[in-house]
């Protein structure tokens, strides 16, 4: 399963995340296969179940009792051989601060997953530029998960143990930290924004690339002086999506790691180059295997 994730600062209405899921939904070929839909009226209360055709009235303001609401969901599902219960899950959410609002500091993020295919890049590229149209968000990240791992809750701070073994653990820190990371407001509020990681797709603002970083100097600089860092895509508002091959990840990670730019740095191999040829580096934190 292939997804994108995005984060911003500022207040959003409920509305906005709606009609980005809905329209990421639809952008996929998914939308009629949405199951189930839900809004959260307020943070700390509990979620309120819709039907997804009720959706569409969420995304324009018309559901009642859906004002000023803190969260919406949209999902669905369909059958695949070889998914953990014979189904895999689709779809988004996505949460906003409301007014007055209990969280450090105003922010809002979605996600929205969708199955791997043809092209998935291409459709995640797509979507990034959906939500900067309909959301304008400040970061970002596309990222493809095993669905026996979870990948709906992967932004969400969750996951699904497969072994309880110690790359399981790891796993389950690395998510948790990232979440209470983003609900501390800590991905708006340090010196030096952080990346979760290096992904094959990241969306990046001038809050990433025009900050000086003790390393590497200014990161939209470094990206565009030297061979082998991917490129800058901009999508417009100072926003830009960073791209980079299997390769260039592989080269380009280990340098975001000792400059202190990625929060998670977990040693990984790549599928997309031959295991021999891949070695562990030592800004890595930790030697373990995980795929990318």
């Amino acid at each position: 399963m292939c997804g994108v994730a995005v984060f911003g600062v500022g207040y959003r209405r409920i509305e906005a995340v709606a009609s980005f899921l809905q329209e990421a939904a639809n952008l996929c070929g998914l939308l009629e296969e949405m199951k189930w839909a839900a809004y959260q009226p307020r943070i700390n209360e509990r979620e309120r179940p819709i039907l997804p055709k009720s959706f569409a009235k969420l995304a324009i303001g018309e559901l009642k009792g859906a004002k000023d609401a803190a969260w919406a969901v949209l999902r669905g599902s369909r059958s695949a051989d070889g998914a953990d219960l014979g189904a895999v899950l689709f779809g988004g959410q996505g949460r906003v601060a409301q007014i007055p609002q209990p969280q450090p500091f105003p922010s809002f993020d979605a996600d929205f997953i969708f199955p791997l295919a043809e092209r998935p890049t291409v459709t995640a590229k797509t979507l990034f530029r959906l939500a900067h149209e309909i959301l304008e968000p400040e970061y970002g990240y596309y990222f493809i998960r095993d669905e026996l791992c979870a990948p709906n809750m992967y932004n969400e701070g969750g996951h699904a143990p497969l072994d309880y073994g110690s790359l399981d653990d790891e796993d389950a820190a690395e998510i948790a930290q990232w979440r209470d990371y983003v609900s501390s407001a800590g991905l708006w509020t340090g010196e030096q924004p952080q990346l979760r990681d290096l992904f094959e797709i990241n969306l990046l603002s001038e809050r990433h690339l025009a900050v000086p970083t003790e390393r590497l100097g200014l990161l939209g600089d470094w990206i565009v002086s030297g061979a082998g860092r991917g490129r800058l895509e901009g999508i417009g508002e100072g926003r830009a999506l960073w791209v980079l091959t299997d390769a260039e990840m592989y080269e380009t990670r280990p340098v975001l790691s000792r400059a202190g730019l990625l929060k998670s740095a977990r040693p990984r191999y790549y599928r997309d180059l031959p295991i021999e040829q891949q070695r562990p580096d030592p800004g890595l934190v930790r030697r373990r295997l995980t795929l990318q």
